[in-house]
């Protein structure tokens, strides 16, 4: 008792100390403490030792990068050495003197749907964290790489439920060394958001579908559901379709997949049964989503038409095809070069830059992932996880398709395809688990 009372005198000291640092770093501690202490808890006894070694290695060497490009962003008379995350850090900045009457900066539905740099999720959290703890960048960035070990944890929790201790392992060591995850979380970009949201949102449906007690799993799907609205508020005008789209499918197969596992022989009943008033609906009200369709079509070609004339390294998935924007075949190809797009693009043979080069031998590991990706897949479902792992394939095939036909530009695709590294790394993890059993 006497040494618990001795420790827990010197943490609280320490942690007072750092207080009196900044508000920010003693935030930054404390949540590194219950991070560590939930791996640990958490973890089983084969893999804590390498787990917790993995996320102590990347936590220190990302700490030494933030610490080093920090020093070069203030020399330079930066907050970050991405324009984009710079922004991110006025936008928190103005918002947090707003809701102090330091300046007459509103913030309102219309600004945050049409703003020039726009007042997103995230901007939002800034804007909280620097209206708590002050001005304090530096702990704000480390938030983003607690988020990705967090993130790599997550992942590897969720495949080791799905199908193995080895599945897990690989997958968390996929997003801790994958090299853009690394220089995403350096910065204040919003990649290291999307990703953690990401995680969390299939983490908590798999933890739900194990918990018995309905209330449990009540709040589990709820929690599941806030991180996917965060998702979504990230980039609400090309999130909103692939978060209602991915909903309702997932909600559907789930709903399907109770009834039929209880009494098949009244699922089918009522399934014809619903059939009808399906069939009056889609007659009643196919003008209008019909309409809607459209409207999201036109917006996902608006941004890609957007890239194309802003310049820099981009993909022309369209050409010169404008009369058949609308047609089925047009469609159809457009689809399947998306496709092609997001998971392959920058080709090695296509040159675009020599700083982009530096990519190419990250993309040829990449071809490697989704090829075991998709060995992955195969194997869950012939071992019967495909409950387990609907909601992350169907909300991958929705994302890829909406993302690929939006975005042209190389290195925008790039931080936008990042966002599915971790559902990657599950379905590379289990591909690959026959490989690296042995991997500790």
């Amino acid at each position: 008792m006497k040494k618990f009372s001795v420790g827990s005198l010197a943490a609280f000291v320490m942690f007072g100390a750092s207080y009196l640092i900044s508000p920010g770093f003693a935030l930054c501690i404390l949540l590194s403490a219950v991070f560590f202490y939930a791996v640990r808890r958490n973890t089983p006894e084969e893999d804590r030792r390498f787990v917790l070694f993995m996320i102590s290695a990347a936590l220190i060497i990302r700490i030494a990068g933030l610490i080093i490009l920090q020093y070069k962003c203030i020399s330079m008379g930066q907050l970050d050495i991405f324009g984009d995350a710079q922004d991110n850090i006025i936008q928190g900045i103005n918002i947090s003197d707003s809701i102090r009457n330091m300046k007459e900066i509103p913030v309102t539905p219309q600004s945050i749907l049409t703003s020039r740099y726009n007042t997103h999720s995230m901007t939002i959290f800034n804007g909280i964290f620097f209206l708590l703890f002050g001005h304090d960048i530096v702990s704000l960035k480390y938030i983003n790489i607690l988020a990705i070990c967090a993130t790599a944890w997550i992942m590897y929790d969720l495949a080791r439920n799905i199908y193995s201790g080895a599945a897990g392992r690989i997958a968390l060591s996929i997003i801790l060394l994958w090299p853009t995850v690394f220089v995403w979380s350096l910065t204040d970009l919003k990649e290291s958001h999307l990703l953690f949201t990401v995680a969390c949102s299939f983490w908590l449906l798999d933890r739900a579908a194990r918990e018995k007690p309905w209330p449990a799993k009540a709040v589990l799907v709820m929690l599941s559901v806030l991180f996917a609205l965060y998702f979504v508020l990230l980039k609400i005008k090309l999130m909103l379709p692939v978060f209602i789209l991915s909903v309702s499918l997932i909600a559907l197969y789930n709903a399907l997949h109770y009834g039929f596992s209880r009494d098949p022989a009244m699922s089918r009943k009522v399934l014809y049964i619903l059939l009808v008033p399906a069939a009056a609906a889609l007659m009643a009200f196919g003008s209008r989503i019909l309409h809607a369709a459209k409207e999201i079509y036109a917006l996902i070609l608006h941004y890609n038409i957007g890239f194309l004339n802003s310049g820099g390294w981009n993909v022309n998935l369209i050409g010169d095809q404008s009369q058949n924007l609308f047609t089925l075949h047009f469609i159809v190809g457009y689809i399947a070069k998306a496709w092609v797009s997001f998971f392959l693009e920058p080709l090695p043979w296509h040159f675009y830059s020599y700083s982009l080069m530096a990519t190419y031998p990250m993309m040829l590991v990449w071809y490697m992932l989704t090829a075991f990706s998709a060995v992955g897949v195969l194997k869950a479902y012939q071992a019967g996880r495909s409950k387990e792992i609907f909601a992350m394939m169907i909300f991958m095939a929705i994302y890829v398709t909406v993302v690929g036909m939006s975005v042209a530009n190389i290195g925008t695709m790039i931080r936008f395809r990042d966002a599915m590294v971790p559902i990657v790394a599950v379905f590379a993890g289990i591909g690959m688990e026959g490989r690296c059993k042995n991997m500790r």
